[in-house]
């Protein structure tokens, strides 16, 4: 089994929040999650002059795929991955453009890519170090099912707000940003916005995809000023994980004289639990001559009902333990 804490990725809300993306491409965006858990686990540390190396076997591994198209995949974003840019609010409340990388090189016979992150994003994606409240953590594991980079994006600004289960007010024209959607997208020739189609092409598919694939149930609204659509309302939950039944305490001890007394209370109780377990093997267990009664048969197996060797070759026990007495 994988340890979870490993494949933990670590962004900082701001960045998360704040950033205004130029796209970038689905494998772009899962050798950024790559990185972010070798800069996260790696004992250098993370700095803006250490490399970090992501092979092929792993990418492959994560996500899924052929080690060929793996390859292939990493090779392409290696070459894009570079040009990226993106811009984000600082502290000061200062806009700062900033490249994602600032080198990155693809080690064609080892099958693997190498990639410095920017001064800027060494400064937001860094270890937790007790910071729990300003990073946001997210298993890779629940991403890394996503084909689509915008449920990626939406994902990513949901979970860092796990602990109240919704979203502030997200405005339309910031949440394009977030998102990464060009502005010249679902637009009229006019300049008008097309907000049903971003709702529909954009949010709804995003939204259903995170619904079928991670842990998370989201839902979403629109938020008018007067009848137009200002922005959206999203609100989530991670169900809590159901425990296991547990195994009850007969199948592994045997059953107690009192439990052995509860199925035989009655004839008629007798009589069904005998029928049901009538079998040439339980018959001879017990012992019982061949023309027995069926509370003969029972008597018979009272021993074997309190083993726990023989007990779980007897159908339907908890069945009749979870009977109520008949008190008519």
């Amino acid at each position: 089994m994988k340890d979870k804490k490993i494949n933990q990725v670590v962004k900082s809300n701001r960045l998360n929040e704040h950033v205004q993306l130029q796209v970038l491409s689905l494998p772009e965006i899962r050798l950024v999650q790559l990185a972010v858990i070798d800069a996260r686990e790696t004992n250098r540390g993370l700095t803006s002059d250490t490399p970090l190396r992501i092979s092929g076997a792993r990418y492959a591994e994560m996500f899924n795929t052929t080690l060929q198209n793996a390859y292939q995949l990493m090779q392409q974003a290696e070459e894009q991955l570079f040009e990226r840019k993106f811009s984000y609010i600082d502290s000061e409340g200062i806009k700062v453009k900033s490249r994602w990388i600032s080198q990155v090189r693809y080690l064609k016979g080892e099958g693997s890519i190498e990639l410095i992150f920017s001064p800027a994003v060494v400064k937001e994606i860094t270890r937790l170090d007790g910071k729990i409240n300003f990073y946001t953590e997210y298993t890779i594991e629940q991403t890394a099912p996503l084909e689509n980079v915008y449920s990626i994006r939406l994902y990513e600004m949901l979970i860092q707000w796990r602990s109240t289960g919704s979203l502030p007010i997200c405005e339309y024209e910031r949440l394009k940003g977030q998102l990464g959607v060009d502005d010249s997208k679902y637009r009229y020739k006019d300049g008008r916005h097309k907000k049903g189609d971003f709702k529909v092409k954009v949010l709804q598919k995003a939204v259903d995809e995170i619904n079928k694939l991670t842990d998370l149930t989201v839902r979403f609204q629109n938020v008018k000023k007067g009848t137009s659509v200002y922005g959206y309302k999203f609100s989530f939950h991670i169900p809590k994980p159901v425990a296991p039944p547990k195994t009850p305490s007969w199948q592994t001890k045997g059953l107690t004289i009192k439990q052995i007394g509860k199925i035989g209370c009655k004839y008629e109780s007798i009589k069904e639990f005998v029928e049901a377990n009538n079998t040439p093997e339980l018959l001879k267990a017990g012992g019982a001559a061949s023309n027995a009664t069926y509370t003969e048969v029972f008597e018979s197996w009272k021993l074997l009902l309190g083993s726990k060797e023989h007990v779980n070759k007897f159908k339907r026990i908890q069945e009749f333990l979870d009977r109520q007495p008949n008190t008519a």
